[in-house]
């Protein structure tokens, strides 16, 4: 005969750190960048660890640019989004004059391909630049009361669709 039952486990033990941790089933635990979960396999519980695979990082990405995952396991570099355009809000000063409210302005910003290579038919390099610039934009306006009392209309450019182009136009401010 038997004196006792049958022992049936009802838990998985993980140590972490030199300390037990008990996982009832399903459940999980990280530590670092391993995961340890409780899973019931023909009729026992099994610990099974999983180690995270960090995704391919380019070790010539700009440092500003560098991240880490949520869990603090893998490195990422963080890409700078495409040429699109961007908004902010801001008051419109002209002289003595200013916006009663906050007026949308816009901008383009984002990564454009731009290359410097050498050419043996040129015997010269090759440069090919691109800008992230207004590519349609449509006229607005904006009320503006002055110290004085009066108001004046003031126009301004809203940009609509930004694009990469070659045509690098920076305009200077004039003297």
């Amino acid at each position: 005969g038997e004196c006792c039952g049958n022992c049936i486990q009802v838990a998985c033990i993980v140590i972490i750190n030199d300390t037990a941790e008990i996982l009832e089933p399903g459940q999980t635990k990280e530590d670092n960048c391993k995961q340890y979960k409780c899973e019931p396999k023909n009729n026992i519980l099994v610990l099974v660890e999983t180690i995270e695979r960090c995704p391919f990082f380019d070790p010539d990405c700009n440092p500003d640019q560098i991240e880490w995952t949520q869990n603090g396991c893998c490195k990422i570099c963080k890409q700078i989004p495409d040429c699109k355009p961007y908004k902010n809000q801001t008051l419109i000063h002209e002289n003595e004059c200013v916006s009663s409210e906050t007026v949308e302005l816009t901008y383009c910003e984002g990564i454009c391909p731009t290359s410097s290579a050498y050419s043996l038919k040129e015997k010269a390099f090759k440069h090919n630049c691109n800008c992230c610039q207004e590519f349609k934009t449509h006229k607005k306006e904006v009320t503006l009361t002055c110290l004085n009392g009066t108001t004046i209309i003031y126009y301004y450019l809203y940009v609509d669709e930004c694009k990469c182009r070659s045509e690098c136009n920076f305009e200077t401010p004039p003297s």
